[in-house]
């Protein structure tokens, strides 16, 4: 069989000749609509498709379908017309529609960082420049604001701290250790490797930089934003302290110094000449960048017996033995991201609602 399909606007109606083999000068009415397409013969094809589905009906993507099998010519993805009637073959249709949004997204200016394991709904809304971990499945609603770039990098592993001038969030994900600069990274790994022969482990802090946040998001008082964002990362396993902006460098700085002061750029719009707040002041952001850092304690688990009681009250030595990472504050950088997006993400949605 020989066909040519075309897409055409709604309720229009075009000839074609369907020519069978050893059966020429047929010709069929083929009607498209935005409901679908009809042929004049269709009775030529049903017999071919079947009706072996739940509902025991004959679906027109299948009738679509065959024709193209039979070498016709579909101006189409012949996957965007195909029946769904099985599990398997709705798997394959939400895969390839999974690999078009991924596709659709990057295109549009959005990073995916492993676009493999990233899920959307069919309404999610992502932002030029933002940036997206591994493994997120968006829920339905969301929608992520032009601009939002959260990232997080570690910035000091037991004595040895990289210098904030020196901080560069675009290393993180070029080296095993998460650093935020790659200069650090054969001096941290020699040292890590000293702290496992050792049975022992160290501490970190993890820095989170979020760039593209309006000003307003948050509130005064319930629901302050760096008060949520706060919670949030404390949440995480083994995090024992967190610091907005300054944090507790503030409390060696004058009234003066901690200021951040407010000039006017060349377009006459306010720009903060430093941000001590964090990008957070009276519990609503500012506009500037939101910045917090969080501390990691070292692993329990060491091989150096700890003294300790049992549950019978009497004094024991404890060493833990088998593999035990000599830091886990590296695996917390993606948590320490993933945390701060559910955060912005609450507090971009109680903004819409509150001002549309």
């Amino acid at each position: 069989m020989i066909a040519h399909f075309l897409v055409h606007d709604q309720h229009e109606q075009r000839r074609r000749d369907l020519q069978a083999d050893g059966e020429s000068g047929d010709s069929f009415l083929i009607q498209l609509s935005g409901f679908g397409l009809s042929l004049g013969s269709a009775t030529l094809l049903l017999d071919q498709i079947g009706n072996n589905n739940a509902a025991g009906e004959y679906y027109l993507p299948d009738i679509i379908m065959l024709p193209g099998a039979n070498s016709a010519v579909i101006e189409t993805e012949a996957w965007e017309v195909a029946g769904v009637n099985s599990r398997a073959e709705l798997a394959e249709a939400e895969d390839r529609w999974q690999q078009r949004r991924r596709k659709q997204a990057m295109d549009d200016g959005a990073s995916l960082i492993a676009p493999e394991t990233v899920w959307f709904a069919y309404d999610t809304k992502l932002g030029r420049d933002v940036l997206v971990e591994p493994n997120v499945v968006f829920g339905p609603g969301v929608s992520v604001a032009d601009g939002v770039k959260i990232r997080a990098g570690v910035v000091q592993i037991g004595p040895h701290r990289i210098a904030p001038e020196a901080i560069d969030f675009d290393a993180v994900h070029g080296n095993p250790l998460f650093a935020a600069s790659s200069a650090v990274v054969t001096e941290w790994g020699a040292y890590l490797d000293e702290v496992r022969k050792a049975g022992s482990s160290i501490g970190a802090v993890v820095a989170l930089e979020v760039t593209g946040v309006p000003a307003g998001w948050g509130a005064p008082l319930y629901g302050k934003l760096d008060s949520e964002l706060a919670a949030a990362l404390m949440s995480i396993n083994a995090a024992k302290g967190v610091e907005i902006g300054a944090g507790f460098g503030a409390a060696e700085l004058s009234g003066e110094d901690n200021a951040d002061q407010m000039r006017l750029d060349l377009n006459k719009q306010p720009v903060f000449l430093s941000n001590h707040a964090g990008g957070v002041l009276g519990g609503i952001s500012t506009g500037q960048p939101v910045t917090a850092r969080v501390a990691f304690k070292p692993t329990s688990s060491i091989l150096t017996p700890r003294q300790t009681i049992t549950r019978d009250g009497e004094e024991t030595d404890l060493r833990t033995k088998g593999r035990h990472d000599p830091c886990v504050a590296l695996r917390a950088v993606p948590v320490v991201e993933a945390m701060a997006a559910c955060v912005l993400a609450d507090a971009f949605l109680r903004h819409r609602a509150q001002v549309g």
